[in-house]
């Protein structure tokens, strides 16, 4: 069984579907207690090298309270405000895994192949516990 801890970078399985616009998919989440969908921004999306309708979204692990865990998503989802997502512990355990806090892609336009994990729903330097380190890097 894994066991998460607040802050912790996590990747929640996904299917992956093109957006309204290219730099967007439409993803949703199948989790035990329902279905959560919305739309990400390409960067936060990591498809699955075998099949590209696939894949994980990278979170944070915000809430862990009784049986349940919440996890901060990016993007803009239709049943969720901010992205908090509450999942069955038992879920969680059997298909969130941990992640790295930088996650590797195909490289962008100016040559970085990282991707930075900052959720498009505005993390505060109060909830993000790699918010200094990213400030200091950028400047």
């Amino acid at each position: 069984m894994t066991t998460f801890r607040v802050g912790q970078y996590v990747n929640v399985p996904c299917n992956i579907y093109q957006g309204a616009f290219p730099s967007e998919y439409l993803v949703i989440l199948e989790a035990q207690d329902g279905e959560y969908s919305g739309f990400v921004q390409v960067e936060y999306v990591a498809p699955s090298p075998t099949d590209k309708s696939q894949g994980s979204i990278k979170g944070i692990v915000r809430v862990i309270e009784g049986d349940r865990i919440t996890v901060q998503l990016p993007g803009q989802y239709f049943t969720t405000a901010m992205g908090l997502t509450t999942f069955p512990a038992s879920w969680a355990s059997k298909n969130i895994t941990a992640a790295r806090a930088v996650m590797q892609g195909p490289p962008r336009e100016d040559g970085d192949s990282s991707r930075k994990v900052a959720p498009s729903n505005r993390l505060s330097p109060e909830t993000d516990p790699e918010y200094e380190t990213r400030r200091k890097k950028s400047n």
